[in-house]
């Protein structure tokens, strides 16, 4: 319990976490365990363009079972391993792009758009290309602004493959 004064008044709160709140922190920290479990098997593995692996069946069947939890904890591990391994967060991106679990979209397109702001330019990429995946709309205005602030042109230009795809989805509204 703690004490609060307010106005010469003393207010108790109490700031107990409830049995409820203690499972669900505990539940979240068995998931980012396997998140991290999934990070470390592959933390010497090669990633090919196009080709499956045991990582990407791994995280795929993770997002499926667990949903957004699962992505909070693929979203620390990105954090942990993008300056270790940038290309195992790059192919994490590639995947949260590639994976069809609707409960999850908003949280992963967060993610990724997100990633467009990475200082490592191969997260940015994977997460245009995990963007261009998800063929979601909601994207424009954050790809416009990883466009302008992109540095290396290459990079520009794959962005701007992904807005032309994006804008080809709406009928012509200005707006966007």
């Amino acid at each position: 319990m703690s004490f609060v004064v307010v106005a010469d008044f003393l207010v108790v709160e109490d700031v107990m976490p409830t049995m409820e709140h203690m499972q669900k922190e505990l539940e979240q920290c068995k998931i980012n365990t396997q998140v991290d479990q999934i990070f470390i098997d592959a933390y010497d593995t090669i990633f090919m363009d196009g080709m499956d692996s045991i990582f990407s069946r791994d995280l795929q069947s993770i997002i499926q079972k667990y949903g957004n939890k699962a992505i909070t904890g693929i979203e620390w591990a990105i954090l942990k391993f993008e300056k270790t391994r940038p290309d195992l967060a790059s192919e994490t991106l590639r995947q949260i792009g590639s994976n069809t679990h609707q409960a999850t979209h908003q949280n992963r397109l967060r993610v990724l758009t997100d990633n467009l702001e990475s200082p490592d330019p191969r997260i940015r990429d994977a997460a245009g290309i995990g963007i261009a995946a998800m063929d979601d709309t909601k994207a424009i205005w954050y790809i416009r602004q990883a466009i302008e602030r992109e540095k290396s042109i290459p990079l520009q230009h794959n962005l701007e493959l992904v807005l032309k795809q994006l804008l080809a989805k709406i009928p012509t509204n200005p707006l966007y």
